[in-house]
């Protein structure tokens, strides 16, 4: 008789962490990690959830899961950023806003290349020369903003660093300069 050995699941592997801005970390800067089972060498899908960039829409409202069972075979990163309050724009919950919520999103792709964020073994399975982007209304604008970043020389964006300093600082500027890595 034949003695069947039970297969595993096929449940992706999930990774959720804290990553850290130039302003930090908080409870707006999480993102999860999902790797399909038994998958070698694969691309990773950004998902940047939208919102009309207000506080009240997160990960938690507007799940991405139907959105990323369209790659199969992809790695998914589904990023937490923080938003801004729409009532009172200076107070916003952790620095929501241009261009902090875009460098939040920033920080956390780049996140997946520094030792102990994300276990050596889940990372070793990715192939980060293979990022697709994608986002839904505000995450769409951000997604399409780091689209842009990545594809700039190290002058363009020495020279938009130099713009952004005014408007955000020079540790905005700098947390820039660092690019896609």
């Amino acid at each position: 008789m034949h003695d069947a050995t039970p297969v595993p699941a096929l449940v992706p592997h999930e990774h959720t962490f804290a990553y850290s801005t130039f302003r930090g970390s908080g409870e707006s800067h999480r993102a999860t990690l999902r790797l399909p089972h038994d998958v070698v060498g694969a691309p990773l899908v950004l998902n940047v959830h939208g919102g009309f960039w207000k506080t009240r829409w997160s990960l938690q409202t507007l799940s991405a899961g139907k959105l990323l069972a369209a790659f199969p075979g992809c790695a998914t990163l589904d990023v937490e950023y923080a938003r801004v309050n729409q009532d009172d724009p200076a107070a916003s919950h952790e620095g929501g806003g241009f261009p902090h919520s875009c460098l939040d999103v920033l920080a956390a792709l780049n996140s997946l290349v520094r030792p102990g964020l994300v276990p050596a073994d889940l990372r070793a399975r990715l192939d980060l020369s293979r990022i697709y982007l994608c986002g839904h209304s505000a995450g769409g604008q951000i997604a399409l903003w780091i689209a842009l970043l990545s594809r700039l020389s190290e002058a363009q964006r020495d020279e938009y660093a130099a713009t952004l300093a005014a408007v955000a600082g020079p540790a905005a500027a700098q947390a820039l300069r660092q690019g896609v890595s």
